[in-house]
């Protein structure tokens, strides 16, 4: 089988795009490259289908002795350019945030005694966990080093842009019932991390698992949204001790299903979970199959 006409022509648009700069200060050298990574080329069943491209932001400051190295996506909407813009915007946001709080960190804490050997990065990768005609969810995994520090400082972050409705989604967005969402949170997410930690000691569970999980808005930040359900993402320190990494809770979709206690997907959430897999089904079901 061949891939339809109309895929053909959205992916020879893609082609023609061109990338989406970013530049810093005068007193930085900065490079940005396009890479040709496209991680979607699902044909359109219903809508189209965003096409996230791998762009890469270098910076480097010889003076104050760091670098930047930058991965993030471009969305790109043949048909929707405007849209299109509206999430790349947000995505441009965030990174220049992440930026230039590094930037006044390694100021703030640079010191002339630390050795020329040591140098400050900042780091950053992104992984597609979601990508509909409705909603795209987004996951940047970064490390931020200040020379001389004990360590780097290891962190997620994940974007949930609803392309219906023009808007970052809150955590709490993602859920039928806002009331029920933070409550539910907390009591799934520390019976699947006493299950996980069983090895440590319970004062640490004690000291550190429960207040990270108090059903607060600051303690559930980081969820994004799978073709499973959804997943909840805890930084180091937040649950655990740096050593332990990054920690995460994934929730299926038969456990937010809507019943009693339970906050259930939005009905936006769960369609965009839908539209994404018949995509794929569809792309699959076209795509030629190499002998």
């Amino acid at each position: 089988m061949t891939l339809r006409p109309f895929l053909l022509l959205v992916l020879i648009g893609l082609a023609a795009l061109g990338g989406w700069w970013w530049t810093t200060s005068d007193e930085s050298m900065t490079r940005n490259e396009d890479t040709t990574t496209t991680i979607s080329d699902q044909d359109a069943v219903f809508f189209e289908v965003p096409a996230l491209t791998s762009k890469r932001i270098h910076t480097s400051n010889a003076g104050a002795r760091y670098t930047i190295d930058i991965d993030y996506p471009e969305v790109t909407l043949a048909t929707h350019p405007a849209l299109a813009k509206e999430a790349n915007d947000v995505i441009g946001g965030f990174l220049k945030e992440t930026q230039a709080n590094f930037v006044t960190q390694t100021k703030e804490l640079f010191s002339p005694s630390v050795p020329v050997e040591f140098s400050s990065d900042l780091t950053m990768n992104w992984t597609p966990l979601l990508v509909s005609p409705e909603l795209v969810s987004v996951r940047f995994e970064y490390s931020a080093y200040v020379a001389g520090a004990a360590h780097p400082d290891h962190r997620t972050r994940i974007l949930n842009y609803d392309l219906a409705n023009h808007r970052l989604l809150a955590p709490t967005d993602l859920f039928a019932s806002t009331t029920l969402a933070l409550p539910f949170l907390s009591d799934f997410s520390r019976d699947a991390l006493r299950a996980q930690m069983a090895d440590e000691p319970e004062d640490l569970f004690r000291d550190m698992t429960l207040p990270g999980t108090e059903p607060t808005h600051e303690n559930f930040q980081e969820i994004g949204v799978t073709q499973e359900g959804l997943l909840v993402v805890f930084n180091p320190y937040q649950v655990a001790p740096y050593a332990r990494g990054t920690i995460e809770v994934p929730i299926s979709l038969s456990a937010l299903e809507v019943a009693s206690g339970t906050p259930g997907l939005s009905p936006a959430v769960a369609a965009a979970i839908r539209l994404s897999k018949e995509n794929f089904r569809a792309a699959v079901e076209e795509t030629p199959v190499a002998p």
